[in-house]
């Protein structure tokens, strides 16, 4: 269990015995676009507040804040309801005209207020692969949003993972560019991976979007295998309290 402590402390999962931080942060390059290229394909989710959806697109390699205010949204159900959608997946590629087995989900995020599920997803078909956002209540109703429309802002990842490197024969090394998003206190909190020595990468970037961009790299060393493991992302992250720390 790896901790780091700003206004709160983050939790970080891995699948290692021993994890160590590097302590240095540097601040990063950044760029910030309010219009720019739309994204392309959207992947890892995190609402930063009820009109605030962040979103990585691993093909640009930058992080959206999709603006959601002008979203009517009337799936949404106020009260705590359980979701229970027996056979959702086959009903979404019926939705899309897709088989089941075409789909690959990416992410889930649950709006604060509405309660309703954003589900990034993509889609491989006739005209090859393409990316979808929808919007899904505990009843099942389902909204594809068109998320190249809505207003948003984004920002560079710097130094992406390399594209020439691929995991387990197939896998781009620029999909676990952003492997999770936490958000707290201003900071977006971006888990994955870079160029670096050290690929793990633990980003903090400041939202609304501006310079001050801090890099930190994540050095593990695995027990079992007794070596560092140099290009293992942080895949799941929480934020968390200590006593008010």
């Amino acid at each position: 269990m790896f901790s780091v402590v700003k206004s709160s402390v983050l939790s970080v999962s891995a699948f290692t015995l021993l994890v160590s931080a590097c302590a240095q942060s540097e601040p990063g390059p950044i760029n910030i676009e309010e219009v720019g290229p739309p994204p392309v394909s959207l992947t890892v989710l995190e609402f930063g507040g009820p009109n605030t959806l962040f979103a990585a697109d691993d093909v640009q390699n930058k992080v959206y804040a999709l603006e959601l205010s002008e979203i009517p949204d009337e799936t949404g159900n106020l009260e705590s309801v359980p979701y229970n959608l027996v056979g959702f997946g086959s009903k979404l590629a019926n939705f899309f005209q897709v088989s089941p087995f075409d789909i690959t989900y990416h992410d889930l995020a649950v709006h604060p207020v509405t309660k309703s599920a954003f589900v990034s997803l993509s889609m491989m078909g006739d005209d090859g692969e393409r990316s979808a956002l929808v919007m899904v209540s505990p009843r099942g109703e389902v909204v594809n949003l068109e998320y190249h429309s809505l207003s948003y802002t984004s920002v560079d990842i710097a130094e992406p993972a390399d594209p020439g490197v691929t995991f387990w024969r197939d896998i781009p090394a620029p999909t676990l560019s952003v492997t999770d998003f936490e958000f707290d206190d201003g900071q977006l909190y971006v888990a994955g991976l870079s160029n670096g020595e050290f690929a793990s990468t633990l980003r903090s970037i400041p939202y609304p979007f501006e310079a001050g961009v801090e890099t930190t790299s994540i050095e593990m060393f695995h027990t079992a295998h007794n070596q560092n493991e140099t290009r293992a992302p942080i895949r799941a992250m929480a934020m968390f309290d200590l006593d008010g720390v």
